[in-house]
């Protein structure tokens, strides 16, 4: 077991220590690291982005399809990776589905902006809500 020590003293004559136990919290942050390289390194193209639109998180996979280096994903926004017809989709489908059901799934193209080659897709897509 692994214990976390805190000192401290309220009056310069007195010492007060705090004990916590850190081991859950060693294997919460295991866990977490576990699921971070399942998402890093999926062949699914997996995408984080923000109610502005900006990306904020993608995976390898996904940049590779996208042409985005993922060090510059806070610099796109999601109309970055859609032909004008797809965003029109994305605009009035995915994002109203989004906001009030929480989800949205079905086919979409995404637009490489290094080649300009086209990926169809099924997406399965969610809102990520913070409690």
């Amino acid at each position: 077991r692994h214990f976390e020590v805190r000192a401290y003293s309220p009056e310069p004559d007195r010492l007060a220590v705090m004990f916590n136990d850190i081991s859950a919290r060693r294997r919460y942050e295991e866990e977490l690291r576990k699921l971070a390289s399942v998402v890093q390194n999926s062949n699914e193209f997996i995408n984080i982005a923000d109610l502005d639109q900006r990306m904020i998180f993608i995976n390898d996979a996904g940049a590779r399809m996208v042409g985005i280096d993922p060090a510059k994903v806070g610099d796109h926004f999601i109309r970055d990776v859609f032909d004008d017809d797809q965003y029109a989709v994305v605009k009035n489908e995915l994002l109203p589905a989004l906001l009030g059901k929480g989800s949205w799934r079905g086919e979409l193209q995404y637009r490489n902006r290094e080649t300009g080659r086209v990926v169809s897709v099924f997406a399965n897509t969610f809102a990520i809500r913070s409690s």
